[in-house]
């Protein structure tokens, strides 16, 4: 199918917002690019804090989206602070392959710790349990057996807060499964699409 990729405003090479965007906002931008054009009907996939980004796009377009793919969602509800975020991902990391680790620590770098740190502020200022039993689309919850950014607890909540939802594990991997193999993420992702194609 037809693939989009969203790079949203102050990520990968774009420029900083002028103003400091929220959730709500990246939601909007996703929201208008999908208006303008003209995608009917998509599958919204989104990780980590896409997830928040795809289900607030889900909530503010309820009848143009087909189902949403959250691969590690955040942000677990017991991860209460920016240093417990923080300390989460760190030990992720040492999960992570060396080339995930090398990619990720130059991405950070680039970007600096006062972006890093906004991130953080602004994935826990968004209530992702509040917008789930909001979504009418169904949802497919991804995660890595030993992703500790999304651990299992919360994921599973986050399927049984979604009207119709499900959980899928990704054994031996962590919250960047998809980019250490793809092949077990696309191959859930591709089950749920086709069990939902009508």
């Amino acid at each position: 199918g037809r693939v989009l990729l969203f790079d949203l405003p102050g990520f990968h090479d774009l420029p900083k917002p002028r103003h400091r965007m929220s959730i709500v906002d990246f939601a909007d931008v996703v929201k208008r690019a999908l208006d303008e054009l003209e995608v009917i009907d998509p599958l919204l996939v989104g990780h980590s804090m896409g997830t928040q980004v795809v289900v607030e796009a889900s909530v503010r377009r309820p009848a143009l989206t087909r189902a949403l793919v959250l691969i590690a969602p955040v942000v677990d509800p017991a991860a209460t602070s920016t240093a417990v975020l923080f300390r989460r991902m760190a030990r992720d990391m040492y999960n992570e392959s060396p080339k995930v680790m090398a990619t990720g620590l130059w991405l950070y770098s680039r970007a600096g710790i006062s972006l890093y740190v906004r991130k953080l502020r602004m994935m826990l200022a968004y209530n992702t349990p509040l917008a789930l039993p909001r979504v009418s689309a169904p949802v497919l919850v991804v995660r890595g057996e030993h992703d500790v950014v999304a651990p299992n607890a919360w994921c599973t909540d986050a399927a049984a807060l979604a009207p119709d939802a499900r959980l899928v594990e990704i054994p031996g991997r962590g919250h960047e499964t998809f980019l250490n193999d793809p092949e077990p993420t696309a191959t859930a992702i591709v089950a749920f699409v086709n069990e939902h194609a009508s």
